[in-house]
């Protein structure tokens, strides 16, 4: 956990429950130390996002919004609601407004992206849309590949003499070598696709 993210944690503990604390100069003073913490955490969230970058950098960003986005939205309902008397350790409202300027960063980056890759082609002509696409689905086939040769080639379990044998019924070393197959298949798109996104300017 960064250290920023450990102060303010830290912070509110303190402050929670605020019946403990009964010198309220002590409690001020804690309380505006929470808010620089929670104003630095909010200044490093908002970071401006490049016009111009690689289309890896981008990609970098949008997990970290993802990451930042599902932060907020539990922060903000835990501090929706506060015993009677007492005050929220962080404004919702101000919380709120971070997590609407987070999601616009977003949707503005994910059309980028979208984009970028629907205009961006390999040697092939193959767009990256495309070669994402395939991926997706080797790496379905690759793990029902796999669950089928591991289900295929496991003993039989005998819990009694009763028991009905079952026997395999699928060519368990084709399927071995399938699953081999795609994998190395899998491993090279993947490179390919890393390679374009270092390579390629975001739109």
């Amino acid at each position: 956990m960064p250290a920023l993210a450990q102060a303010r944690v830290g912070m509110r503990r303190l402050l929670s429950p605020m019946q403990e604390i009964e010198d309220s100069s002590i409690r001020s003073e804690i309380k505006t130390w929470l808010s620089i913490v929670n104003y630095q955490l909010k200044t490093l969230s908002l970071r401006q996002i490049p016009s111009t970058m690689k289309l890896a950098e981008a990609l970098s960003i949008r997990k970290d919004l993802q990451k930042r986005i599902q932060q907020l939205g539990q922060r903000i309902q835990n501090n929706v609601k506060v015993q009677e008397g007492d005050t929220p350790s962080e404004e919702p409202k101000e919380l709120m407004k971070e997590l609407d300027a987070c999601l616009t960063q977003l949707e503005d980056l994910i059309w980028r992206i979208n984009a970028t890759n629907m205009k961006t082609t390999n040697a092939e002509g193959i767009t990256l849309t495309q070669l994402m696409a395939r991926k997706d689905v080797l790496t379905m086939r690759v793990s029902n590949l796999r669950s089928i040769f591991d289900t295929a080639s496991a003993g039989q379990d005998r819990y009694s003499r009763s028991e009905i044998k079952t026997v395999t019924v699928v060519d368990v070393k084709a399927i071995g070598k399938k699953v081999d197959e795609c994998s190395a298949q899998l491993r090279q798109l993947d490179m390919e696709i890393q390679a374009l996104n270092f390579q390629t300017e975001l739109v």
